[in-house]
């Protein structure tokens, strides 16, 4: 049906330069070979379900530990609950009703040492809660380096995030080779 055809195209422009399945091992082992993320705890703020799941896998493949949340409010309330050890996160209802598939972080969860934060988000964008994350962190004299994920590639677009506080800037398309080394550079 169109539905699935466009959710497949989809999936197809997302990934673009995502490996093929049977590459995913040499994939791993290539990023491996340039250096591991292995025990880095990223938090990644994204409302495409679909990219969230293909970077999620992408990022654990090479070591890293993902919580994944669908909006800029998630992405504070997660940082929040990391930051206090609450153990916890309150799941948000979607649209229809539902309780998001946003993940409670697990008991005792460090804090997060990257924020993978998509520009464009419902409920609080990722410039609004990047703000907020820096404010947060202002009390703690702490700071996570934050890199935009976006869809806006013009130098504007960079300097505006910059400007609000992320640290590093990659657009959509994701390529996974440079977001690997964007975080290993941080």
């Amino acid at each position: 049906d169109q539905k699935d055809r466009n959710s497949r195209s989809s999936m197809q422009t997302l990934t673009r330069n995502c490996p093929e399945e049977g590459s995913n091992l040499h994939f791993a082992k290539n990023m491996s070979e340039q250096r591991s993320l292995e025990g880095l705890k990223i938090l990644l703020a994204e409302d495409t379900p679909v990219l969230q799941r293909v970077a999620s896998i992408m990022l654990e493949k090479v070591g890293a530990r993902v919580i994944a949340v669908g909006d800029g409010l998630q992405a504070v309330n997660a940082l929040k609950c990391s930051i206090y050890a609450e153990g916890c996160c309150p799941e948000s209802p979607s649209k229809e009703g539902r309780t998001s598939q946003t993940q409670s972080l697990p008991q005792n969860f460090p804090p997060f040492d990257l924020i993978l934060m998509d520009c464009q988000m419902p409920k609080m964008d990722g410039y609004e809660a990047t703000k907020e994350i820096r404010r947060l962190e202002s009390g703690f004299g702490t700071h996570i380096p934050i890199v935009a994920l976006t869809a806006h590639a013009m130098l504007s677009d960079e300097a505006k995030c910059l400007e609000v506080g992320m640290d590093a800037y990659l657009t959509k398309p994701i390529d996974y080779k440079l977001m690997v080394s964007t975080i290993l550079s941080l």
